[in-house]
């Protein structure tokens, strides 16, 4: 049968699972499902203010502002935007990306099953992908979206760096092939820090399963020796080039965010996040958990009565055992990358366990994880694998359609009930200053503070105004200006990275302070007050408890620009992204002109 009934088949089983976001309504009671809404709202601010890349969230912290697009992967945010620009409100455009997520995950994951299955097993592995109690978590009770994202993004790597060693031992795609790959792993970079952070080992030895083959033909092991190794380590050098290739053009590719997330890190207080709740010894998971087939939209909490369910799943689970039976009859690539997957299923599960807690503190695990309970993200994907064992060998004919539909239901009808969404009013309002203002008094969260802050505040002057109907259209701190006498202040213009005040100083000791987070990229410019050119840089400091933006001025009378602005980090960052951009577009255009040219 053609490979599209196939295709069809899967979208239209995997459409139940998006059927809640379909519904009128939104989950505003899950664990995330405001951070998700106003991640967006923030980034639109900045997009509305013609800011490209968005870096800086204005009104985080009570209006004092936090680098949260700085260190937070921006994709789902621009596939977002995207769909806000389109015209729909900014809670239906976060819902449409939870549903193109879920859809792209399955597809991604059919193509790379596609590499070891045919039609049926490959549809019924991204089944058990999509349909693992953990993903469906992620969408309904976790509402995370950046990872809901990056979920489709690790089975799609897996397929483009996959096909770069094809299993017969063929030559691989070649230059295209790279280029996908290091598309795919530059998505998954932009998505989510820490799937990324913890995917990347196990895509990296991956490859090398993958790539065994090649390389046991290229220097067959029953003839190594002593004088074979120098030649075998430059045909194992020479058979990863095409994976390090994607790996390092991806990289460059996503430079734009990571390379300042990763060096300006420690720019943000991350000790608020650390700890209390937040404690990871608290969250571990015990052996049963999952294994019981339990459900509920409420939190993790510390022992074993927790609010939301850690079970890897019924289907995969018993799927996965089941392949067992037929593992000697299956092809040796299926069985190199289930041996290697079914190692990685253990491995993690045993990090989720308390019994981990010594690797945990001798690797600084925490760092990366926070959650033990979030390596469950890994466990999803080695399961749909393991779980085709019984269908990889099943032919795509008319006959095994029915026969996969059927199994298709058997995958689904257990975690049926799992598929709804706790549809509520939002309690602080409808999406907007106000109502972050309320979220975040009443939850504190999205109160990230940059390290300069001594004191993480609990509400603001600005929260004042908001509170009532004020718009803001200053940042300056009028009541520090005029405290002594002898300065005069007034904001000519201000956006979400930017504000330009008029001031006259009686003397040079004078100080303009903005109700603004002090953080690197801040930088302040005295222009003439009549042609608005720039005449001097101001220094940019820090100012008590707060941290907040102080900027000592001239005696005179003068227009003084404060401005978020690019740092040399994000600079060659930026430089790298658009750099390899241009170069993978004029690569993937070389093979077409080169065909025109021999015609």
């Amino acid at each position: 049968m053609p490979e599209w009934v196939w295709v069809a088949l899967l979208l239209g089983f995997s459409l139940f699972s998006i059927g809640p976001l379909l519904m009128p309504g939104y989950h505003w009671g899950a664990q995330d499902a405001r951070h998700s809404v106003y991640f967006l709202h923030q980034f639109d601010r900045a997009i509305q203010d013609g800011v490209l890349y968005p870096r800086w969230a204005p009104d985080f912290t009570f209006g004092y502002g936090y680098p949260f697009f700085n260190i937070y992967g921006p994709l789902s945010s621009y596939v977002g935007e995207a769909l806000h620009l389109l015209g729909l409100s900014l809670v239906d455009a976060v819902k449409g990306v939870f549903a193109l997520a879920a859809l792209a995950s399955s597809l991604a994951a059919y193509l790379w099953l596609r590499l070891y299955s045919r039609p049926p097993g490959a549809v019924l592995g991204a089944l058990l992908y999509l349909y693992a109690p953990y993903h469906i978590a992620d969408i309904y009770v976790r509402a995370s979206l950046a990872e809901t994202v990056a979920l489709a993004f690790v089975p799609l790597c897996l397929w483009a760096f996959g096909r770069l060693y094809p299993a017969n031992g063929a030559a691989g795609p070649g230059l295209r092939g790279v280029l996908l790959a290091a598309l795919s792993y530059a998505g998954l970079m932009l998505s989510s820090n820490l799937v990324a952070l913890l995917f990347s080992p196990i895509l990296g030895f991956y490859f090398l399963v993958r790539a065994w083959h090649r390389f046991d033909r290229a220097q067959p092991r029953r003839q190594l020796s002593r004088q074979s190794w120098p030649t075998a380590l430059g045909h194992g050098l020479h058979t990863l080039v095409p994976a390090a290739s994607g790996v390092a053009l991806g990289l460059c590719l996503s430079a734009i965010f990571w390379l300042p997330a990763f060096l300006e890190y420690a720019h943000v207080r991350t000790d608020q996040w650390v700890g209390g709740y937040y404690e990871y010894r608290t969250h571990f998971v015990y052996l049963f958990q999952l294994l019981l087939p339990n459900w509920g939209f409420g939190a993790s909490l510390p022992g074993p009565d927790d609010g939301m369910s850690f079970q890897l799943g019924l289907a995969p689970l018993a799927l996965a055992a089941l392949s067992l039976l037929r593992w000697p009859r299956l092809a040796p690539a299926w069985r190199r990358t289930g041996l290697y997957l079914s190692l990685v299923t253990l491995a993690v599960v045993f990090l989720m366990l308390p019994v981990s807690e010594p690797v945990w503190e001798a690797f600084g695990l925490v760092s990366f994880a926070q959650f033990p309970w979030r390596l469950l993200a890994l466990t999803i994907v080695c399961l749909a694998f393991l779980g085709t064992g019984l269908f990889a060998r099943w032919p795509g004919d008319a006959r095994h359609l029915a026969a996969t539909a059927l199994w298709a239901l058997l995958i689904i009808l257990p975690v049926y009930p799992y598929l709804r969404s706790e549809v509520q009013p939002p309690a602080e309002g409808p999406v907007s200053l106000a109502g972050l203002m309320r979220f975040q008094q009443s939850a504190d969260e999205m109160t990230g503070s940059t390290a300069w802050v001594k004191e993480i505040p609990r509400w603001s002057p600005l929260a004042d105004q908001i509170m009532a109907g004020i718009e803001i259209t200053t940042k300056v701190d009028y009541t520090a200006a005029y405290s002594t006498g002898r300065l005069a202040v007034h904001s000519q213009e201000m956006s979400t990275t930017h504000e330009r005040v008029w001031f006259q100083a009686d003397d040079d000791d004078q100080v303009i302070i903005f109700h603004t987070f002090y953080y690197p990229g801040w930088n302040a410019y005295i222009l003439d007050e009549n042609t608005g050119a720039v005449t001097a840089r101001a220094p940019v400091v820090p100012a008590g408890e707060l941290g907040r933006i102080s900027v000592p001025v001239p005696k005179g009378r003068h227009v003084l620009l404060l401005a978020f602005e690019d740092t040399p980090v994000r600079r060659v960052g930026t430089g790298l992204t658009v750099l390899s951009l241009g170069l993978s577009a004029a690569a993937s255009l070389l093979p077409a002109i080169f065909r025109r040219r021999g015609r």
